[in-house]
C-alpha cells in the first residue's frame, strides 16, 4: 500500500533549523508510519521535560541548543492529540447511539466523582465532547476545524506566512526536486546562505554576490539585486512568474 502526497513540516522559530518538507508520494504505509511516529514522539519529549534536570527541553516546544524551538507537524495529517480526540468522539457517538455497544452504559451514565484529579477516564472525555460538539458536525469536519483553530492561535512564526491551513497540502509539490528544495529553503530561511556558512566557519565571507555585506534569506527575498524572486508573496502563491524564476535563477543555497 502506498501513500499519497503529504508533507512533513517541523515548524521552528529563531535561527537555524526552520522547516523540513518531505514529499511522501508513493511511500509505503510502513514508512509513512515511521514519519508519523517521528512527529508524534515530540509529544513524549514534552512529557519527559523537567526544568531542573533537562533545561534544553521546553514543556511546550522542543528546544534545540537552547535557542531553536521546533514542533513537529504533518501537513495533511492532524497532530496525535487531535486524532485521539476525534477517535474518542467517533467512539462516543457510536456507543451512545447503540444500546448493544459494550461502552453504551459507560458513555451515557453520569461520571462518578474522581478520587484523583489526574485521572482522565474515557467516559469523562466522551461526555464532555458529546455535550460540546453539535451532533450534525461530522468527525472529519470537527477535526479539520480544530486543527486550523489551533494553528491560528499559536504564536505566529515565519512558516505561518506560507501555511494558512495545515490540513491542506503545500503549493509546489509538483516542482522538480532542485526547484522544490530552493523554494522551501527560501520559505524557511534555512539553507546554504553565506551568513550562516560564515558563522559555521565554512566560508571566509558572509557577503552576497550583489555586494550586500551579509547574505541572508531576508536579503535575497526582499533586497538582492541579483537573486530576488518576483515577490515574497509569490513564494506561497507560486504563480507563473515565481515558477519561471525558480526555473531560470542561478541562485544556489
Amino acid at each position: 500500500m502506498s501513500s499519497s502526497g503529504w508533507v512533513v513540516i517541523p515548524t521552528v522559530e529563531n535561527q537555524g533549523l526552520s522547516l523540513l518538507q518531505v514529499n511522501v508520494e508513493g511511500l509505503t504505509t510502513a514508512k509513512l508510519e515511521v514519519i508519523r511516529l517521528l512527529a508524534d514522539s515530540n509529544k513524549i519529549l514534552e512529557r519527559l521535560s523537567h526544568s531542573r534536570i533537562d533545561p534544553v527541553v521546553d514543556p511546550k516546544l522542543w528546544i534545540l541548543n537552547g535557542t531553536q524551538s521546533s514542533e513537529m507537524v504533518l501537513a495533511g495529517i492532524a497532530p496525535a492529540s487531535l486524532r485521539r480526540e476525534a477517535a474518542t468522539l467517533a467512539l462516543a457517538r457510536k456507543a451512545q447511539k447503540h444500546d448493544w455497544h459494550i461502552l453504551h452504559d459507560t458513555t451515557t451514565t453520569p461520571v462518578p466523582p474522581s478520587r484523583l484529579k489526574s485521572r482522565q477516564p474515557y467516559n469523562k472525555a466522551a461526555q464532555e465532547m458529546l455535550h460540546s460538539i453539535p451532533e450534525d458536525l461530522s468527525r472529519s469536519v470537527w477535526l479539520a476545524a480544530s486543527w486550523k483553530q489551533t494553528w491560528e492561535t499559536v504564536v505566529p512564526s515565519r512558516i505561518h506566512h506560507y501555511i494558512w491551513d495545515p490540513g491542506g497540502g503545500v503549493k509546489g509539490e509538483d516542482l522538480p526536486h532542485q526547484q522544490w528544495t530552493l523554494l522551501n529553503r527560501l520559505r524557511t530561511g534555512v539553507g546554504r546562505f553565506k551568513s550562516p556558512i560564515k558563522k559555521w566557519g565554512l566560508a571566509d565571507s558572509a557577503a552576497c554576490e550583489c555586494g550586500e555585506p551579509e547574505q541572508t534569506a531576508k536579503h535575497i527575498i526582499t533586497g538582492c539585486s541579483l537573486y530576488s524572486p518576483p515577490s515574497e508573496a509569490g513564494l506561497f502563491d507560486l504563480g507563473p512568474e515565481t515558477r519561471a524564476w525558480l526555473h531560470d535563477t542561478e541562485l544556489a543555497i
